[in-house]
């Protein structure tokens, strides 16, 4: 993370902060960041992404040493999506659909709403396959980007909301669709019926995780549901594709 130096500082302090007496806050307000994301949503924007610059503290039992600030954009989509993204529920994930799913050398996943592609990066490693991810995010894309030193994994910075754009990334078929955290940022605007409709007839099984907040029959209509778990407030289902 060379390329993001303050998101790496932050993330220093945050393994600084394990250490006895020492603390890690996050200052920042977040009545105003609920505010900015419902202006966004009454303007049709994406909200899947951190809106606000945010401040780090190290604290040494009440004293603070020192705070970084984190701009918005690529330096807090690089420390709060790609540094401190966990992997556990891409994991708990794969636990649950062992039975279905058996991700070989070569296969193909697609992620339509990939952020900064940590979680593709783990399954494109894990397996040695290839990926393709795709994000609305130009900051997500670039951080994806940079991490993506040997050029094994494709990054596009498109809509798939957007018809036009999703054929250009879209492959006609492909092994795996993997969605996280995604489908709730995007299942209001038009054209979402489609692109599902779309995803489900490109791939053989779509790997799902989603709050519990809202429903995924509603979210996937008329799907297939193979595998439905829920776990911490998160909901885990694979789905059968449709090629």
């Amino acid at each position: 993370m060379i390329s993001f130096p303050i998101a790496a500082s932050a993330f220093f302090l945050r393994l600084i902060a394990l250490l006895p007496g020492f603390n890690y806050k996050v200052l920042r307000n977040y009545s105003q960041i609920i505010k900015i994301k419902e202006e966004l949503r009454n303007e049709g924007k994406s909200v899947g992404h951190a809106v606000q610059s945010k401040t780090v503290g190290l604290f040494f039992n009440k004293w603070q040493l020192l705070n970084l600030t984190l701009k918005k954009g690529e330096s807090l989509t690089a420390e709060h999506f790609f540094l401190n993204r966990p992997l556990n529920d891409v994991k708990l994930l794969l636990q649950f659909c062992k039975d279905y799913v058996t991700i070989a050398e070569g296969d193909l996943i697609f992620d339509p709403g990939c952020g900064t592609g940590k979680h593709l990066f783990y399954l494109t490693d894990r397996y040695n396959c290839q990926g393709i991810g795709v994000d609305v995010y130009r900051p997500a894309i670039n951080v994806a980007k940079r991490a993506n030193f040997d050029n094994h994994v494709t990054f596009f910075n498109k809509s798939m909301i957007d018809f036009d754009s999703s054929k250009q990334v879209l492959p006609s078929s492909c092994d795996y669709i993997f969605i996280n955290s995604w489908l709730n940022h995007v299942y209001m605007y038009p054209g979402y019926n489609l692109m599902i409709e779309k995803l489900l007839k490109s791939c053989r099984f779509m790997l799902v995780i989603n709050s519990v907040k809202f429903e995924l029959e509603s979210l996937i209509p008329n799907a297939e549901i193979l595998v439905f778990e829920i776990h911490d407030n998160a909901q885990y289902a694979l789905i059968k594709g449709k090629v």
